[in-house]
Order: structure tokens, then C-alpha cells, then sequence
């Protein structure tokens, strides 16, 4: 049923309902109505089978600019996260097909919907709490006519950082690594 997720071995989770109005603050009306147990959901998923990085898009060639945008993605069984989009119609889900393989889908979470998204689950991210201040704390501007080099520094500052803290084996911070 769409209403809920499946979670491991055949347990469910029940989710709420998330009804979406289309405004500009979309994703704020969204995560208005979820619940502290639906977010906490959510970030553990992220700790467990997701990623936050900053992606850095590189169009000088092409006579555009430099951009850098937040994402999230979390990987896993396409049934499970097709599921959570639609209680949460944010970002889009890519499925892998392989022959002989089970389908893996990734569900993907950029830009000004990823920093809502992260703003409400930051509180209960225990691995990847630092990743995720640093997506939101980096600075955006709203065309790449507006970006002046201290803001680009800013930005090339908080994508370098995201990086180092993933190539830690993702896990963030030391202190949450098994010695």
C-alpha cells in the first residue's frame, strides 16, 4: 500500500500521508506535515544507505559558469523508494537494470529541495550530521551572473570539506568510526 514503506525483512513501517500543494515553498508545506518519527525515518536511511555531497558542475567550456548545488541520494529497493517518493514527491528515482541482478534504485534529492529536505532531517542524522550542515550552511546565488569570486570561494570551501569528510568511508566524523 502506498501509505506505507517496506523496511528490511518484511516489517513495515507506516508512514503518514503527505498531501502536495504546489507553491513556491513547495517542500516546506511538505515536511510541515511529517511527523518527528517519519524525519528520523528518513535520516536513518541517509546514515545507513544515502550520501550528501555537493556537486560540482563544470560548463566553462560551454560559455556558462561554474555551479556548485547540494545532493542527497539514497540507494535501495526500487518497490521501498517509490513508495517514500510518493508520501514525499521530491527528486527523482533512477533504477538500475542488470541482467541476472536484482534492480537497485537511487533516489536523488538536489538544489533548493535538498536543503529543505536536509534542514528537516539534520536533527536526527547521527553519521552524516556534518555533511549535511555543510549543504545547507554553503552559499547559492540565484544565477551564475550573481556569483562573485568570494562566493565561488565559499562554495569551492564547502565542496572540498563534503569530500574530505566522505572520503573518511563515509561515515563523517571519526568519533562514529568502529576502531
Amino acid at each position: 500500500m502506498a501509505s506505507e514503506a517496506r523496511r528490511g525483512c518484511g516489517t513495515t513501517q507506516p508512514l503518514s500521508p503527505i498531501y502536495y500543494h504546489k507553491s513556491e515553498t513547495a517542500g516546506e508545506s511538505i515536511f510541515s506535515r511529517m511527523s518527528l518519527s517519519n524525519c528520523a525515518y528518513l535520516a536513518g536511511l541517509i546514515d545507513g544507505d544515502g550520501s550528501i555531497t555537493i556537486v560540482k558542475r563544470d560548463r566553462t567550456k560551454q560559455g556558462r559558469s561554474l555551479t556548485f548545488q547540494p545532493k542527497v541520494s539514497i540507494g535501495g529497493y526500487p518497490p521501498h523508494l517509490e513508495a517514500l517518493r510518493f508520501i514525499l514527491p521530491l527528486g527523482n528515482i533512477w533504477i538500475r537494470k542488470r541482467l541476472s541482478q536484482r534492480h537497485l534504485a537511487e533516489w536523488t534529492i538536489a538544489g533548493g529541495q535538498c536543503r529543505i529536505f536536509l534542514a528537516f532531517t539534520m536533527p536526527f542524522l547521527r553519521l552524516k550530521y556534518e555533511q549535511a550542515k555543510i549543504a545547507c550552511s554553503m552559499p547559492f546565488c540565484r544565477s551564475r551572473w550573481d556569483a562573485t569570486p568570494e562566493l565561488r570561494n565559499e562554495q569551492v570551501k564547502c565542496w572540498l570539506e563534503i569530500k574530505r569528510l566522505n572520503s573518511l568511508t563515509g561515515r563523517g566524523d571519526k568519533k562514529w568510526q568502529v576502531k
